[in-house]
């Protein structure tokens, strides 16, 4: 079974851009910390988040489900600079060991990859539908656009990602 630990980031992203089917195409099981289960969901169904619906909805379905068996000793790092979901989400990565931790933040994904970790985001995410092909180029720069309008992209991200979308070839 394809497995992927998350943070909120790629969870909320992909909810809110409509297409959080993206990750369920690449992993039959998403798992989150509890920290991200709050801050994803709890707090979002209390705000009235539509993103938080998609996702309690995948939680019914099963597709997301949280872990609570989180060793922060694994980590053996803090950091003043990441939230509790992203370093509760490293540190359940570690435990589990699944095929890759959903990571956006830069500092997250930089500590992940020091500690071993295979660490995909959102646009990665994205890139790696159209390289298995389960979403055209033409469609993946629509989701891109998409994307950037519920998420920060520098010009310099957009631009790299929709180069690794255009590179890929049938």
């Amino acid at each position: 079974m394809t497995s992927a630990v998350s943070s909120a980031g790629p969870l909320i992203h992909l909810a809110q851009a409509g297409c959080l089917d993206l990750l369920m195409t690449l992993f039959e099981k998403v798992v989150i910390p509890p920290a991200v289960y709050h801050e994803a969901i709890e707090v979002g169904l209390e705000q009235g988040r539509p993103d938080a619906v998609i996702l309690d909805q995948e939680m019914k379905h099963d597709r997301i489900c949280v872990d609570s068996a989180v060793d922060m000793s694994k980590l053996q790092v803090s950091s003043d600079k990441l939230h509790k979901g992203e370093l509760e989400a490293i540190a359940l990565a570690l435990t589990r060991r699944p095929d890759a931790v959903l990571l956006d933040d830069e500092e997250a994904r930089v500590l992940a990859r020091a500690l071993g970790l295979t660490v995909m985001g959102t646009l990665g995410v994205l890139v790696e539908n159209v390289s298995r092909r389960k979403v055209t180029r033409d469609k993946a720069k629509t989701i891109l656009d998409s994307l950037n309008d519920v998420m920060y992209l520098s010009s310099d991200v957009y631009a790299l990602a929709r180069k690794r979308v255009d590179e890929i070839t049938d």
